[in-house]
């Protein structure tokens, strides 16, 4: 066992950090372009803070929770409208 991660295995780690926040938060259910700039905007944001202390921000994370909400609504009104 080394005293470092590996790159690798950092990257790993934060797209499953990643994922998780977008299960819990209702977000991983959308098409792959949105998955892929929720991706880009928490791995952004995560080169600043982590995930954890995003969460912990009541201010900061009271406006991304609404932000994931608008995100799932709008999804919800282009899905219907395409069928």
């Amino acid at each position: 066992m080394s005293l470092f991660e590996s790159k690798e295995s950092k990257e790993v780690k934060k797209q499953q950090e990643i994922q998780k926040y977008m299960e819990q938060h209702g977000i991983d259910n959308l098409n792959e372009k949105d998955i892929e700039a929720i991706h880009k905007i928490v791995k952004d944001l995560t080169g600043y803070i982590n995930v954890g202390e995003l969460a912990r921000n009541k201010h900061l994370g009271h406006i991304v929770e609404q932000n994931w909400i608008i995100i799932r609504k709008l999804d919800e009104i282009s899905n219907k409208l395409n069928k």
